[in-house]
């Protein structure tokens, strides 16, 4: 489940800054909104799932969150 974590945390993480060069360079408010909003959810979602795995609690509707992000 950690790796599982991982990935998408750095995937995330990815997207997020990929948006924000995008609009750095370009200057369109479009790859930043599309970065910020599908990176941000990946960053959400995969540190909700690592708080709930922590708890012993099973966290496979943020597993699948994030699959379907």
């Amino acid at each position: 489940m950690f790796a599982s974590f991982f990935s998408f945390f750095f995937s995330g993480g990815v997207v997020l800054s990929g948006g924000l060069l995008g609009f750095v360079f370009s200057r369109n408010a479009v790859t930043l909104g599309t970065g910020v909003l599908f990176g941000g959810a990946l960053l959400a979602l995969s540190t909700f799932s690592l708080k709930i795995w922590r708890q012993g609690k099973s966290s496979l509707p943020f597993v699948l969150g994030q699959a379907g992000n």
